[in-house]
Order: C-alpha cells, then sequence, then structure tokens
C-alpha cells in the first residue's frame, strides 16, 4: 500500500464526512487486506467503516483504486484545526479527528482524476505535523475547559523533556573533557549521561514484553519507521545531539578493529531495568551490537544462532542457546534470530545499535543529519557486506550440550576471528580488554570530585517542586466533591490556567498543605465542574483522592471523566 497518493485522493477525502455515503466493490483483496474488506465492505458510511475494521489508508487506497465509490454529503471545505476553537472539538466526530489531517493536502484547483503527486511532500508534511499538534491541543483545551488553545503554549512539555536537557548537558560535559584529555569514551562516562535521560514508558513493544507488563523503560534513536510508513529520526534524536553523539562515539571507540569500518547501523534502542522476554526482532536488517551497563547481577544474553524461524519461540529448546555476558563484553549478534535477557539483580542499562528496515527511504537530507551525530548510515552494499560476516542459521553448526567447541566457535567467544577470513558461527564475542579497565578506572578518578551539573533524575522533582504543574494534569470531579476533598479547594480562582499559574509562581496564594498533598482541587466557571490538578510526581496519590485506582489507565480515566462533563453540559442545555 503506497504511503503518499495522488494529490486529487487527498483532496476527494479532505471534503468527506463520518456520515458520508459509501459503497464497496465486491472484494479484490487477498490475504490479510481480504480478511480485513470483507469485514467492512458492507459499511454504509465513512464512519461506519472506520469501527467495522478499515484503516485511513484503507479510505485512500480503496478509494484511489476505485473499491469504494463516494456518495455523499461532503463538506463545502475541508476542516482547518487552526480555525477552530476548543469549544468546536466536541462536535467532531472520530472519523472527523481522522480525516482532518489530510486538510492541508488539499488543492481547490486539482482536477478530479489527476496523476500528479504532492510536488513538496517536505513541506506538506510539516504542516500535517503541527495539524495534528493543534489537534491534540484542541483537544485538551476542550477538555480543560479553556477558551483558547494559547494558554498551552510550551506547556505540553513533562519532566521527560526536562531529563533529555539534563542528559544533554551532561554529554556535552563528557564531550569536551574526553575531547581534551584526547582519550576514549568510558562505559562510567556512558552511565553517567543515560543515568539523567528521561526514559519513556513505552507501551509498544510489545514482543520484548513479559507476561502481566504493559510497558517497558526504552527509547529508539536514529531512524525509525513512522505510522504512515515513512523513515524518519525518532523527535529526541535531531532534539539532543550531544546525548546521541555520546552512545555514538562509545561504539565507535570500542569496535573490535576488524568491524571499525565494517559496521554500519540507524538507530539505537536504549533500554532500562528489564529482562527482555524470547523475541525476534521484526523491524531489523543485518547484525546488530549489544553491550549492556550498570550496577547488576545476571541479566545475561541467551541467543539461538541456529534459530530458522521453522519453530514457534516456545517451540525452541534452550539447549540451543548459548550465553553471553553483555556486561563484560561486546556481542554481536542477528536480532532476528530468537534471544532474550536473563533475569537480573540490580540497575541495567542495555544499547542495541542497529540497521532498520527500509533504511534506503530516508532522506539523503535525514541520512546527512544522522551521520554527523556518529551514526554510521548504510549503503546497500555495505549492509550485504556485513551481514556476510555471520553464518546463517543452517550453518551454525551444532549448539547445546555438547562437548568441546569448534575452532571457529572458539576464536569467535575470544573475539579473534578474523573477517575475511572465516565467517563468525552467527555471533561474536569480545571481552572487555585491560585497556578498556583501565580506561574505566582512569574515568572514575576524573569524574570522582566532579559532580553532576544538572540534576539527577530523582533529584528533579525535588528541584522543581513548583514547576511540574501543568494545565494537562487534572481530572474532572464532578459537580460536587466530597468531604475529604474540600479541605483542598483552591479559593479566588475562576478557571485551571490561572490556578496553575498561581501554582507554579505564587506561592503566597496557595496553602502549604497543597505542595505538601501534591494536588488540589478548582473549581471552573465555564463547565460548573471540579477539577483535581495535581504534580506529575503525585499523579497516582490523585487519582485514588478522586476514587480512580492508580492500576487505571490515565487517559481512560479521563475520557470517562470528560464524558461525565459532557452529560452535565447536556442536562443543562436541556434543562434551559
Amino acid at each position: 500500500m503506497p504511503s503518499t497518493y495522488k494529490a486529487s485522493t487527498y483532496a476527494a477525502s479532505a471534503l468527506w464526512r463520518g456520515d458520508t455515503k459509501i459503497k464497496y466493490r465486491p472484494n479484490p483483496k487477498s490475504g490479510k487486506s481480504f480478511d480485513r474488506y470483507a469485514a467492512y465492505e458492507k459499511s454504509p458510511t465513512i464512519e461506519k467503516s472506520l469501527e467495522n475494521g478499515s484503516k485511513p489508508e484503507d479510505l485512500l487506497f480503496d478509494y484511489e483504486k476505485g473499491h469504494m465509490q463516494i456518495l455523499g454529503p461532503l463538506r463545502k471545505a475541508p476542516l482547518d484545526p487552526f480555525k477552530m476553537k476548543p469549544q468546536d472539538f466536541e462536535n467532531l466526530t472520530k472519523a472527523d479527528q481522522i480525516l482532518i489531517r489530510y486538510g492541508c493536502r488539499h488543492d481547490p484547483k486539482r482536477k478530479a482524476g489527476s496523476e500528479d503527486r504532492i510536488k513538496d511532500l517536505g513541506k506538506n508534511l510539516k504542516q500535517l505535523g503541527r495539524q495534528s499538534a493543534q489537534l491534540k491541543k484542541l483537544r485538551i483545551a476542550n477538555h480543560l475547559g479553556m477558551d483558547s488553545t494559547e494558554e498551552l503554549e510550551g506547556r505540553l512539555d513533562g519532566v521527560a523533556y526536562i531529563q533529555g536537557l539534563a542528559a544533554e548537558q551532561e554529554a556535552k560535559e563528557v564531550l569536551a573533557t574526553v575531547a581534551k584529555a584526547k582519550r576514549k569514551i568510558s562505559e562510567h562516562e556512558v552511565e553517567r549521561v543515560l543515568d539523567q535521560w528521561g526514559f519513556a514508558m513505552n507501551p509498544n513493544r510489545i514482543n520484548v514484553m513479559r507476561e502481566g507488563i504493559k510497558w517497558v523503560h526504552s527509547d529508539t534513536l536514529g531512524a525509525m519507521a513512522r505510522r504512515d510508513g515513512l523513515i524518519r529520526p525518532t523527535p529526541p534524536t535531531l532534539k539532543y545531539p550531544n546525548f546521541i553523539k555520546v552512545l555514538t562515539k562509545y561504539l565507535r571507540d570500542h569496535l573490535p578493529q576488524e568491524y571499525k569500518t565494517l559496521f554500519v547501523f540507524t538507530s539505537i534502542n536504549v533500554n532500562k531495568d528489564y529482562a527482555g522476554a524470547r523475541h525476534r526482532d521484526q523491524g531489523n536488517r543485518g547484525p546488530s551490537f549489544l553491550k549492556a551497563l550498570g550496577n547488576f547481577k545476571g541479566g545475561k544474553l541467551q541467543y539461538f544462532p541456529r534459530d530458522d524461524h521453522s519453530k514457534k519461540l516456545e517451540e525452541l529448546s534452550s539447549d540451543g542457546a548459548l550465553k553471553f555476558d553483555a556486561k563484560n563484553g561486546f556481542i554481536l549478534f542477528d536480532g532476528n534470530r530468537a534471544h532474550e535477557v536473563e533475569d537480573f539483580k540490580g540497575h541495567r542499562y542495555s544499547l542495541v545499535y542497529f540497521t532498520c528496515k527500509r533504511s534506503w527511504q530516508m532522506t539523503a537530507a535525514h541520512q546527512t543529519a544522522l551521520k554527523k551525530l556518529g551514526i554510521e548510515y548504510p549503503t546497500t552494499k555495505g549492509l550485504e557486506k556485513l551481514q556476510a560476516t555471520l553464518e546463517s542459521p543452517e550453518k551454525c553448526g551444532t549448539v547445546g550440550p555438547k562437548k568441546g567447541r569448534s575452532a571457529a566457535e572458539k576464536q569467535s567467544a575470544r573475539g579473534k576471528t578474523k573477517v575475511g577470513s572465516a565467517k563468525l558461527p552467527g555471533y561474536g564475542y569480545w571481552p572487555l580488554t585491560k585497556e578498556q579497565q583501565k580506561l574505566e578506572e582512569t574515568a572514575k578518578k576524573v569524574w570522582k570530585n566532579r559532580p553532576v551539573k544538572a540534576p539527577k533524575a530523582a533529584e528533579l522533582t525535588t528541584k522543581r517542586k513548583r514547576e511540574d504543574w501543568t494545565t494537562s494534569q487534572a481530572l474532572p470531579l464532578g459537580p460536587k466533591v466530597k468531604p475529604g476533598l474540600k479541605a483542598y479547594i483552591l479559593d479566588g480562582f475562576s478557571n485551571i490556567v490561572d490556578a496553575v499559574d498561581a501554582l507554579k509562581g505564587d506561592t503566597g496564594r496557595i496553602p502549604k498543605s497543597v505542595y505538601k498533598a501534591g494536588y488540589c482541587v478548582v473549581f471552573t466557571n465555564r463547565t460548573k465542574f471540579y477539577y483535581i490538578v495535581y504534580h506529575c510526581d503525585y499523579k497516582d496519590v490523585a487519582m485514588k483522592a478522586a476514587g480512580v485506582s492508580p492500576e487505571s489507565n490515565i487517559t481512560e480515566a479521563k475520557t470517562v471523566a470528560k464524558k461525565r462533563v459532557t452529560d452535565a453540559r447536556s442536562r443543562r442545555r436541556l434543562a434551559a
């Protein structure tokens, strides 16, 4: 399915509505697309088609290929989020919120059936991003009862953003120090920077999550496939250049000699404090390098070099796995073969350098930007040459409970295999050398009496007690408030924006008990509702006080609460 459609297709879709009637042709597809089409081909409207499993891309594809006929009614002009007020968000259907993204691609001068593609796709995508951000602001502003999105400017970044700045500042200091000393960067210095980083709570890495785990601390830096199919740098990559340079220099400084010019990569997966379940990477091409850091015991990598995908993950016998100590050495492996991390105790980071699929589809400008950060962006030939250094699964020999190892396996385990003279048996392992160990001792002495200039992650909340109140951290309670919360009502405020401004600055108007509790209650004149407004570090406490289980998803809780506000408004209108 193409990632870019005809300009005329976008022009048409920008005028669709949720209640626009449609008619599908008999199922022309095959495979998984056949099954999905079968589920929505009887849908009478755009809204119903989406509810029945059609993706936004399906709507565009089916229309462009003539599988879907548009019967009307249509809009006179595309929706423009920049011309909308927060109150208008309530009138948007789910279909509207999806189709509004195509408004910036609407060209009223484009004739029907035009074959032209969008001429300036880069400019168009930037506008698309701006529209998506504005739609998010409209949703939040509407939820909080604001009259304008202008009040949200500069208020949407959380603690993770501040932690990113802290890591960036520390990374800059580290790079300057090692440059002055004309030496390699140490593991100790990388940990020092990682300790500042604000790791995301990533719910999307389902393949690495063990049973019962809902999210992991994991960030991907460098190139990544977006949901629209484009290959682009992830948002933090260009935002924190020195942080990226520390990670890329660390690998470049310590790569085995034979891989100095051979290893290429597009991306870095940075993980914290979780043991990945047995899985096969789904978005990788070619070998990856792995290194674990931190103060921990256990956490070895179990790797199945002979995994040819002929068996399900759970059917693979542990006898076919090799164990590697990623803390005390660098590991080269094929992430598309099964691997997992053993349980550990302590504090563990891991860095995985890899190449994402379809990496050649990234724009030349973005590739250049990544290369400036030290990312050795690959060519097709370079990646093929790297891939050729590892034996295929069927040629890796017997792995498991046997006596002795082959000469190639022994050389690989010692990091002595010469690339070009013999292939590695599906993996490579290079233990830390005496030189690297000496470097660690040197680095620890250098930084012993140099405290981190930026606050550590654990200290950020203490340093920023009156800065981590934002308008997005609010939950509607209702037209009345429970007796136990009455003591936390802020008098003299008619909206959340003014209350948050006071919480962050005008401490004379805020009782000390509010700062101690980490939340307060505000009544808004517009919605006639009480809201619990909480400090970012007291979310669970505030949710419990509001009668919401801390285990509940905050987004779902806000959705339920918002419905109460909407229902109350409807009742007031009817009563009037």
